[in-house]
């Protein structure tokens, strides 16, 4: 990858982020002192842990409060401020390209978990990866600073003053409350998505109005990282969903630097908020976002300058930027979207290992990247991000390809399939395998895995459904192999593969379960030592693809892009970062 950020939790990783320390600040107050060890750890996205976790329950109408009890004393390791870039040009519109219109408008949901890229300009997070830091570091955002009780399961966040929703009404810790209660206890089945990342809150305390008290059932290396996560924003606890979202979305607020001004089927319109809590920002005038599904149209917009900068765009898969670099300067960044897998049910014959191992066998990875991703992705697909990737957990690239499996040459490896397939006492061409995908680019992957089954011999039935009815069919079970993404936030277990593998995961929609798998998450969650966090997932790793409740396939890159007079373009070491607010990206036409 090009260049693939790391977060600041590192190398004391969160030994310094969950036990020592985590006075972090951001905004425009000044500086603080640097720790003075703070080794890298890979960028950070998602996933269940071993943690208990509360029934669902009623969207909270007041701040959930316990009653005062003794907070052990933090360790105050101050974290460095991310400066804010205060000297950019203002004024002008920001047209942005976009794929999409929010789906919900409820990032807390399944279904809506990707509209930050659509309601990043007027919400804020409590903390974040700042794609401006140094190394994407974590620091704050409507928290002015935040400390870890040296026991590591207290953790206070102090609100920075003077915050306001767009109507004038003040942001407090009831708001705080309220979206991490969503987040920590999801009402519904498809409102999972951030459960995983929070589980092990144990209680939510808000002393006064800038103060939120999170007492945690044990120190978590997920937590912080969840609620850093591009999605987790703060939502006005006035207007508690889903009771008053459709009311919300008539008139939405937040407290970011752009207020919502409307939309049509085409577009969605913001302008500046000049009431927002840094002063200097935002600095364009306006924001524009226009659906172009169609990237010929795109390209051709963005040459005739009516477009400036693309948002949640990958479209450089399907058709090149070369000519617009060449004669428009077109800047290019190269981005990790996801890990594409596939997700087998708990039915005969795949509740065999030795079939789900065939199929893995079978799969012709390189295939895939080539003819469908025109060469964009990595076969090396280790369940966490490999080090040659910018990861710190996964297991090497050079270990991956030299499994059974993941090789360029396939003919051992299928001919070791299909001898599997007949130990089993498997017919493939007795068997109809019933393949799940999403509509839409998933789907041509869908149709590439269908041509896998194929060749294997095995009847098949590719249902391809929209996004909306994909997780309902996932939930009900309808489906022998789902072909499935998951796009990446960040570096760590509790992004991604722990979603589809522990035991009650939210995504773990063939209802597997390994005791062993379970114990290792929950103990490399709690560890705060690195080297044997490390071991941990290794052998965390070992089991998933020794088990193949998860088919793990490649991981897949894209491009997102921008016109030359866009200054101050964020990093992106991921699609699913969180750098769709635009407060520091002006025009200089």
């Amino acid at each position: 990858m090009s260049r693939l950020l790391r977060n600041s939790f590192g190398a004391a990783t969160v030994l310094l982020v969950l036990l020592l320390v985590v006075t972090a600040c951001g905004g425009d107050d000044p500086p603080t002192a640097t720790p003075t060890s703070r080794p890298p750890t890979a960028a950070p996205t998602q996933a269940p842990t071993a943690a208990a976790t509360s029934a669902p329950a009623a969207a909270p109408t007041a701040t959930p409060t316990l009653a005062p009890t003794a907070t052990p004393a933090p360790t105050a390791t101050p974290n460095p401020q991310i400066p804010r870039r205060l000297d950019g040009k203002r004024g002008g519109t920001l047209n942005l390209r976009v794929l999409n219109l929010p789906r919900s408008w409820d990032t807390y949901d399944t279904v809506g978990q990707v509209d930050f890229h659509n309601l990043g300009p007027m919400l804020n997070n409590l903390i974040w990866p700042d794609p401006y830091g140094n190394g994407f570091s974590l620091t704050g955002d409507l928290a002015q600073s935040w400390q870890v009780a040296s026991t590591g399961d207290t953790i206070t966040f102090q609100l920075r003053p003077g915050v306001k929703f767009h109507d004038g009404t003040a942001f407090t810790s009831k708001d705080v409350a309220y979206n991490l209660t969503r987040a920590w206890k999801p009402r519904a089945p498809t409102m999972t998505y951030y459960q995983a990342r929070v589980s092990s809150i144990q209680s939510i305390e808000t002393p006064d109005d800038l103060t939120v008290r999170v007492r945690l059932a044990a120190p978590s290396n997920a937590f912080l990282q969840g609620i850093g996560m591009a999605g987790v924003l703060m939502y006005p606890s006035s207007q508690p969903f889903p009771e008053q979202l459709d009311a919300w979305k008539k008139a939405p607020i937040g407290t970011g630097p752009y207020r919502y001004k409307g939309s049509t089927a085409t577009t969605m319109e913001f302008t500046r908020n000049d009431a927002y809590h840094v002063a200097a920002l935002p600095y364009a005038d306006s924001i524009l976002f226009n659906v172009i599904a169609d990237t010929t149209l795109a390209v051709a917009a963005f040459r005739a300058g009516r477009l400036d900068a693309s948002n949640f765009d990958t479209s450089a898969i399907e058709i090149s930027y070369q000519d617009l670099q060449r004669e428009h300067r077109f800047v290019t960044k190269k981005v990790n979207i996801g890990l594409y897998f596939l997700h087998p049910a708990q039915k005969a014959p795949w509740t065999n290992p030795a079939v789900r191992q065939a199929v893995s066998l079978f799969l012709n990875r390189q295939e895939i990247i080539d003819g469908w991703l025109k060469g964009l992705g990595d076969m090396a697909a280790a369940p966490l991000m490999p080090p040659e990737l910018g990861g710190q957990w996964g297991l090497s690239s050079r270990d991956m390809l030299s499994r059974p499996g993941f090789s360029s040459d396939k003919t051992a490896d299928r001919a070791r399939a299909r001898q599997l397939l007949t130990q089993a006492g498997v017919k493939p061409e007795e068997v109809t395998v019933s393949i799940l995908a999403a509509q839409g680019g998933d789907g041509l992957y869908g149709e590439i895995v269908e041509r896998s089954f194929a060749a294997m011999g095995f009847k098949t039935k590719l249902d391809l459904v929209d996004r909306a009815n994909l997780v309902p069919k996932l939930l009900r079970g309808e489906f022998d192999f789902a072909a499935r993404a998951q796009a990446i936030s960040f570096d760590d277990p509790s992004d991604y593969p722990s979603l589809w593998v522990l035991t009650g995961g939210g995504q773990n929609y063939g209802k597997w379960s390994n005791p062993r798998l379970d114990a290792l998450y929950a103990e490399q969650d709690r560890t705060l030592d690195i080297p044997r966090r490390k071991q941990l997932l290794a052998e965390f790793q070992e089991i998933i693809l020794q088990d193949n409740f998860v088919i793990p396939e490649f991981y897949r890159f894209g491009y997102m892009g921008h016109m030359p007079w866009v200054k101050n373009y964020p990093s992106l070491p991921f699609l699913f970062s969180p750098w769709y607010r635009w407060e520091q990206v002006y025009l200089e036409r």
